[in-house]
């Protein structure tokens, strides 16, 4: 990741997660730039949130077929 040169975060890049609970997860020691989702940030990610087209496909039916 190339920094930007005005506040140190990465140009076109991003670090966020939502609700990491498991060994090993240090949310707070994570980058500074990170940035922890709610979930309703998070749903907008979900695969069939974020891999519907504008024509309504539905990658969770899709798999099933």
């Amino acid at each position: 990741m190339r920094p930007s040169a005005h506040n140190g975060e990465p140009v076109g890049k991003v670090r966020a997660e939502e609700g990491s609970t498991r060994p090993g997860a240090h949310p707070g020691e994570r980058e500074p730039y990170a940035k922890e989702l709610t979930p309703e940030e998070a749903r907008k990610y979900l695969p069939e949130t974020f891999l519907r087209g504008s024509n309504g496909w539905d990658p969770i039916v899709a798999e099933h077929k």
